[in-house]
């Protein structure tokens, strides 16, 4: 009778194979794979927003000339006159600049008023300013 007792609590702490957990190696090799895969990914998720942010300023320039165009089409003579970054941020034309990643807007007409220059700061690099100048109708670095 004791040796059967001592056997059934033998076999009571004795876990089956397919029970155990994973092996210190297992999981060190999942922490590893995991690694790899981060230090590939992270790089390539830094230049991606990165380029969103570019993408960001150029279109916040764009947004610009078009509520520059806006302002002169409402104007007698349709000339850029008196046209600033705070009469292109009032209503009606409401020129947003996207905070964090643009800033210091600025709305420059020529003598005269036919052609207008607009700038604005990115954060980022390689391209810090982005510029449209009516005259070319294109928005460069």
């Amino acid at each position: 009778m004791l040796n059967w007792f001592a056997k059934s609590l033998k076999e009571m702490q004795e876990k089956k194979r397919d029970e155990r957990g994973f092996t210190l190696i297992e999981l060190l090799v999942v922490v590893i794979i995991i690694g790899i895969l981060a230090a590939i990914a992270i790089p390539v998720f830094l230049s991606q927003r990165e380029a969103a942010n570019q993408a960001t300023c150029r279109s916040d320039v764009r947004n610009g000339a078009t509520a520059a165009q806006a302002y002169a089409a409402d104007q007698p003579d349709g000339s850029y006159t008196g046209v600033d970054e705070v009469a292109l941020q009032a209503a009606p034309y409401n020129w947003k600049i996207s905070t964090g990643v643009s800033s210091n807007p600025a709305a420059t007409p020529s003598a005269g008023g036919d052609n207008i220059t607009i700038t604005v700061d990115c954060a980022s690099a390689p391209a810090p300013v982005y510029t449209f100048s009516s005259a070319s109708g294109q928005v460069s670095p």
